[in-house]
């Protein structure tokens, strides 16, 4: 609530020509608009732990290495975007870019310029040497920075403007015409931190992922079915990340990182949802198929699996997570389905 609220006060004060004098002053720049919204955030929301990172973000102004990314609204860049697909904006025609991957769930398409990789990871990283907090990227990976958290809001609807909106609802059509919120992020793999990822299904509607560099080795992406469908657990395409390339899926496809073996891999993750669609029967009462046969042991989950321990041995790592999934829900087992039990031992 604290980064929309900030982000929707900023903008409205911005864009208002008419507004009134606050603070004792007129707000009439992007400074004044932050300080008042930021002023109304911490009254409001005191001890929450958004208004610290806001703080955070707050206190890294005078260390932006690139100043104009931070623009609420800012002029878009097109030397960020690889040179295709400038050109597909500028014909409005992103066919001949795009790859079908696994057709009718997953694309990929040139996205962002050696520039725009570089510019962002040199601003993430520069945020990081900071010292200042940061919030965990989603539940599951634990290194990677919120970019609304530190001022990259307008820079990321940028993007989304431009040409992200467009390729959703082309690719996939009604789970991603409209999309009117994000939540974007940058994840981090090392040998020494996050190795890799669980099988799992994103919150979001569409997911862009965009590999950001640096060097490294390993770290794949492995994609299985849709979540519900009898192929859920069976293993469709593994994937090889590409600097600046982007791949597109919707967010219900489970899909997991394999461990890196060398270097240091960044991501850049936009998750594009739909409320309209979110609210709508078809996506509450989404239907659920029983799987018919065992799944394939790459796309079984020790967090959300009931079965995980059957196909691939647990670790230290999860060994706790053992018997507290979910997946398959009872009577939607394939025939001979057996469940990890907790040995008390």
């Amino acid at each position: 609530v604290g980064v929309r609220f900030l982000t929707s006060i900023i903008h409205k004060l911005v864009d208002d020509e008419t507004s009134d004098v606050v603070m004792g002053r007129r707000v009439t720049t992007v400074e004044d608009a932050v300080a008042y919204a930021l002023s109304l955030l911490t009254r409001q929301y005191p001890s929450s732990p958004t208004a610290e990172i806001l703080k955070a973000a707050a206190a890294y102004t005078p260390h932006r290495l690139t100043p104009s990314l931070f623009d609420p609204n800012p002029a878009f860049n097109p030397g960020y975007l690889d040179p295709s697909l400038n050109t597909a904006i500028a014909a409005q025609d992103f066919s001949p870019i795009l790859t079908t991957l696994i057709p009718n769930k997953l694309h990929s398409f040139p996205f962002l310029s050696p520039l725009g990789c570089e510019t962002i990871l040199k601003e993430i990283d520069n945020y990081n040497a900071s010292g200042l907090p940061t919030i965990r990227p989603n539940s599951m990976n634990n290194y990677g920075v919120v970019l609304s958290t530190i001022g990259l809001d307008g820079f990321v609807r940028s993007l989304i403007r431009e040409c992200l909106d467009e390729l959703a609802h082309s690719l996939f059509p009604g789970v991603g015409s409209d999309g009117n919120t994000h939540r974007t992020f940058t994840i981090r793999y090392r040998t020494d931190e996050d190795k890799g990822l669980d099988m799992h299904t994103d919150d979001s509607d569409v997911t862009f992922n965009v590999c950001l560099g640096k060097e490294f080795t390993g770290a794949g992406l492995q994609f299985c079915g849709y979540m519900g469908e009898a192929d859920h657990r069976k293993a469709s395409l593994r994937v090889e990340h590409k600097l600046g390339t982007c791949l597109v899926h919707r967010g219900s496809l489970r899909h997991g990182a394999d461990s890196i073996t060398s270097g240091e891999r960044q991501n850049l993750i936009i998750w594009v949802r739909n409320s309209e669609y979110r609210r709508s029967l078809l996506h509450r009462h989404r239907p659920y198929h029983p799987e018919t046969s065992p799944p394939d042991p790459i796309c079984v989950s020790f967090t959300h699996d009931r079965d995980y321990g059957q196909f691939v041995k647990h670790t230290k790592q999860n060994e706790h997570l053992k018997a507290t999934g979910w997946c398959p829900p009872p009577g939607y087992e394939y025939p001979g389905f057996v469940a990890d039990e907790v040995d008390f031992k």
